[in-house]
């Protein structure tokens, strides 16, 4: 991780590590998202550290069903007391 300009900036596999997650995993979920940054004196391609938290926030939930996983964001799901996921028609699955 480096800072430049008060912002904290960091390579591609920092991300993934921060995200918990593999460089794969981070290039094709994550990356086409994000907006790179080429920085003074430096060859290689930089994200902002704050650009990568709301990543963060998503987890993975098992479904009803048992059979396949989906991750949400925290926010869009609601859990009763029984233990079943309820997550809002208007949301987008992941």
């Amino acid at each position: 991780m480096i800072e430049y300009d008060g912002e904290q900036y960091v390579l591609g596999k920092e991300a993934a590590v921060f995200l918990k997650t593999s460089r794969p995993t981070f290039y094709q979920n994550v990356w086409p998202h994000l907006v790179g940054y080429q920085l003074p004196g430096r060859k290689r391609t930089y994200y902002k550290l704050i650009d990568l938290k709301p990543f963060a926030r998503v987890s993975v939930v098992k479904q009803a069903t048992g059979a396949h996983f989906f991750a949400k964001f925290h926010s869009d799901c609601e859990q009763n007391e029984g233990g079943t996921i309820h997550v809002p028609d208007n949301t987008t699955s992941y």
